[in-house]
């Protein structure tokens, strides 16, 4: 029983894949050059990166005219609900990188989650005598993500009680 079935679909196969054109208009259709069919590029952006207009728009309060070198960025967290935000590492390799970190950790968070990042880095600064050089402060917290930032100021907070 398997045999015949096998055979039969066997030459269904081979009748189905013949490499001969049937038809004039299918010969035709394979003389044509393939140039005709529309090619269509594919953009990529990526998905950290909105597009300029959609940023412009979303962050009035942005603050273009700061200098991260100088002080310390204010930004306000830009979701309505918790974010991912403060799982994204900060890059602290120079002032420029750490405004963008900054930009990029605020447009992933809440208000109140970006609010209590920004106490604890206020914080830190204040506490830490090595901090008056804003650099050092950066390269300190480079790798870290606003959690971890967070962390360190409530340990702080903790030994400040204890004494």
């Amino acid at each position: 029983m398997i045999k015949p079935t096998m055979m039969i679909l066997a030459l269904a196969l081979a009748v189905g894949c013949s490499s001969k054109p049937n038809s004039d208009a299918e010969q035709a259709e394979a003389a044509e050059p393939t140039a005709q069919q529309p090619t269509t590029e594919r953009q990529v952006r990526q998905r950290s990166e909105p597009a300029p207009v959609a940023r412009e728009a979303a962050r009035p309060e942005a603050t273009t005219g700061v200098n991260p070198a100088t002080q310390l960025p204010r930004l306000r967290g830009e979701l309505s609900s918790d974010g991912f935000g403060l799982d994204m590492p900060i890059d602290g390799s120079s002032p420029e990188s750490f405004l963008q970190s900054l930009e990029l950790i605020a447009a992933e968070s809440s208000q109140e989650q970006y609010q209590r990042f920004e106490q604890a880095l206020v914080y830190l600064r204040r506490s830490e005598a090595a901090y008056s050089d804003l650099q050092i402060m950066y390269s300190s917290l480079d790798g870290l993500t606003p959690t971890e930032v967070i962390e360190r100021f409530e340990r702080h907070l903790r030994e400040r009680v204890r004494r």
